[in-house]
């Protein structure tokens, strides 16, 4: 055993033993992915100058858009909304996420990443992405699979849509502006730019400023415009 130690030995105090310094913590898999995960949340379609303006408090009651009706409609109730702040480009582009739910948001948040610069361009993004709502209400379906055919003539397109419009119940409660976009709708892509060009009103200069296209290109030497279309 221990030697025998003197009553008046110094003793020690008692030191508890300093435990190893523990191993450098690692985020585990799973908290990994919640990071990855989350940093995917904090993407934002809106480019950094739009992100970095103050907003004006309170802001206004906004309408609100989930992704059915017409989207100019929206537009409109947006800027009726916000009328006093619409000179600030950068304020109304950034308030403008704020009126979006159901699947119109999650639409916003699939546009690429600090890729919109301005209020136009993010209206434009919309309408392009909602346009064809009110074309998908009940009775005008049967339009949106009249196409215009490749090498097919612009008059003769013309006699065919008219055949179908004559023919459907629905054409009577239509207005000039969804008889505009319908016909627009099944036009060939180079027609349909053509057209668009100019400042046409109702459905008839529509009609009439297609006819004038494709004569035009006859005129020019090609068969028609619509065959390279």
């Amino acid at each position: 055993g221990p030697p025998y130690a003197p009553a008046n030995a110094y003793t020690a105090p008692y030191q508890q033993p300093i435990p190893p310094p523990l191993p450098q913590q690692t985020p585990s898999m799973v908290e990994s992915y919640a990071i990855g995960t989350y940093s995917e949340y904090l993407k934002e379609p809106l480019d950094f100058t739009i992100r970095s303006v103050m907003l004006p408090r309170p802001l206004p009651d906004l309408p609100k858009f989930k992704g059915e009706g017409d989207p100019n409609a929206h537009i409109k109730a947006y800027a009726t909304a916000i009328r006093e702040l619409l000179p600030w480009d950068g304020v109304v582009a950034k308030i403008f996420p704020k009126t979006l739910e159901g699947i119109a948001l999650d639409w916003y948040y699939r546009i690429p990443e600090a890729s919109i610069h301005s209020f136009k361009q993010l209206v434009s993004e919309f309408i392009k992405a909602f346009d064809m709502n009110k074309l998908l209400r009940t009775g005008i379906r049967e339009f949106l699979h009249i196409k215009q055919e490749h090498n097919e003539s612009v008059t003769h397109f013309i006699q065919r849509w008219r055949t179908v419009l004559y023919s459907s119940a629905s054409a009577p409660n239509m207005d000039q502006m969804e008889l505009c976009d319908l016909f627009l709708h099944s036009l060939s892509r180079e027609v349909k730019e053509e057209v668009q060009k100019f400042p046409l009103r109702t459905y008839d200069e529509v009609l009439e400023s297609a006819l004038r296209i494709d004569q035009a290109a006859i005129d020019s030497g090609r068969k028609t415009y619509g065959a390279n279309g």
